[in-house]
């Protein structure tokens, strides 16, 4: 689905800054999970990690994406913005961590990043021809929605790092 604005009219935005958006959205997914591993437990830490590789790979991937000469010939397309794209686009921030940091609110809020993107890349690809950007997206959603799926079978309770 897509926002309207108020007078109705389709709002758009085009194919360069969509993938700008989306590789802003990594790379500050990357450096918050990057940011965890020093405050998570084990499993946690674990996970948080790879989830930092996997998010800067997605970064250089679609900056790759973006130089292109698929994507250049299409950089000024003008593609619909998903209804999703407020709630992914108030995830790219990184939240501040403070010394005592809420693991479990960290927790939510990775959970919360990887469904926002998960929806916001499967409505991209849904609105893309069938191509190398829209193959792109799509597996974006599939790993967003792999990451949600790994971090829900973490334990709440067994999150923070253990102090000796």
């Amino acid at each position: 689905m897509t926002q309207s604005s108020n007078s109705g009219v389709e709002r758009k935005r085009s194919l360069a800054e969509t993938v700008e958006a989306a590789m802003r959205f990594e790379y500050n997914a990357h450096r918050f999970y990057g940011s965890l591993k020093a405050i998570m437990g084990e499993a946690a830490c674990e996970l948080a990690g790879k989830l930092a590789d996997e998010k800067f790979r997605n970064s250089m991937l679609l900056r790759d994406l973006a130089d292109s000469a698929h994507a250049r010939d299409h950089h000024e397309d003008m593609l619909p913005i998903p209804l999703s794209d407020r709630r992914f686009s108030g995830f790219t921030q990184i939240p501040v961590i403070n010394d005592q940091p809420n693991c479990r609110d960290l927790l939510t809020f990775a959970l919360g990043r990887e469904r926002a993107a998960a929806d916001q890349y499967a409505a991209l690809a849904q609105n893309m021809p069938i191509g190398p950007i829209r193959d792109m997206f799509q597996r974006l959603a599939d790993d967003e929605m792999r990451h949600a799926q790994e971090l829900e079978k973490l334990d709440p309770n067994t999150v923070r790092k253990t102090t000796s």
